[in-house]
């Protein structure tokens, strides 16, 4: 083999291997849509709180309290005593729903309304319904000063409504994310 012949083939071989590489590190659609189906168990003794004109239920800690917002029928709040507010019951996880044209488009929504930039965007599943769930590293004025905290923000369209899931992952972690995997779009 000449000198040409040679590199010719190194560089078939290299080639090959850069998309052997490349197929290995990519993740298939379905593997990123996992990520955040954390299927975690949901403890024995949690509530359910059940909505039918939003077409949702979902569980949530004995301990806490659910109510409407003040102001905004479409949202819902669920308060908790936290280390942030321990006097009194702070919302520690909240859903919003509002309807949405059979057409909506999700992905064009979140560019739109974003007034910063997520620090991550992933594409999860709730109840198996495929959404968006945002990051965001947050500052918060507390009664102990101000704090950094992560907004984790999941978006999910479901029978012509767009749900919007809102906690600070900071405060409830693994909570927030059983409270997810509760959902149940009825």
């Amino acid at each position: 083999m000449n000198k040409k012949e040679i590199c010719l083939l190194s560089s078939f071989i290299i080639g090959i291997l850069l998309l052997i590489l490349i197929g290995c590190v990519k993740e298939s659609e379905e593997e990123k849509a996992k990520i955040f189906r954390w299927k975690t168990e949901i403890p024995s003794g949690w509530k359910w709180y059940e909505n039918e004109t939003f077409g949702i239920r979902i569980g949530y800690p004995e301990k806490w309290e659910v109510e409407p917002h003040p102001y905004n029928p479409n949202i819902i709040e669920f308060k908790y005593f936290t280390s942030i507010y321990p006097e009194t019951p702070g919302v520690v996880f909240s859903l919003k729903c509002k309807e949405v044209k059979r057409d909506f488009d999700l992905e064009a929504y979140l560019k739109e309304g974003m007034h910063w930039p997520p620090d991550e965007i992933k594409d999860v599943k709730i109840n198996g319904i495929p959404g968006k769930q945002l990051k965001v590293l947050m500052e918060a004025d507390t009664i102990r000063g101000t704090i950094d905290q992560t907004d984790v923000r999941t978006y999910v369209v479901s029978n012509e409504k767009l749900f919007k899931f809102w906690f600070v992952e900071d405060e409830i972690g693994k909570t927030g994310y059983q409270i997810l995997d509760s959902v149940e779009f009825l």
